[in-house]
């Protein structure tokens, strides 16, 4: 089993809830919860920007659970992705189930309305 990772999503910066418009991070800043997830990671910006669920870089092994680089809507790749895009649940909702999800490959999340809260 792999260590044990954490990672914060701040709520300001948190796209959600916007359906197949989302990003792993937009030119605004703003970024779904895997973004906030493969940042952790060190993945860079450039890395990341307007890729829809596939950085440009090599995943480690800790999170292949994500099943990337298939296409996002393939099985096989994880349900984080629908649940931050789902516009139909509320951000309690959607904070609590992401944060099972998460726990579920030994990855903490926190969820921080900004970092200057943090």
């Amino acid at each position: 089993m792999s260590e044990r990772h954490s990672f914060t999503v701040y709520r300001d910066r948190w796209l959600r809830g916007a359906g197949s418009t989302s990003r792993l991070l937009r030119s605004n800043g703003k970024q779904c919860c895997v973004g906030f997830y493969l940042s952790s990671l060190n993945f860079t910006d450039d890395a990341l920007i307007d890729n829809l669920c596939t950085p440009r870089g090599t995943l480690p092994d800790s999170a292949l659970w994500l099943g990337v680089g298939r296409g996002c809507l393939d099985d096989g790749v994880s349900d984080v992705f629908d649940i931050n895009d789902d516009g139909s649940i509320d951000d309690e909702e959607r904070e609590s189930v992401l944060t099972q999800r998460f726990a579920e490959h030994n990855v903490d999340v926190t969820f921080l309305d900004s970092e200057a809260t943090a």
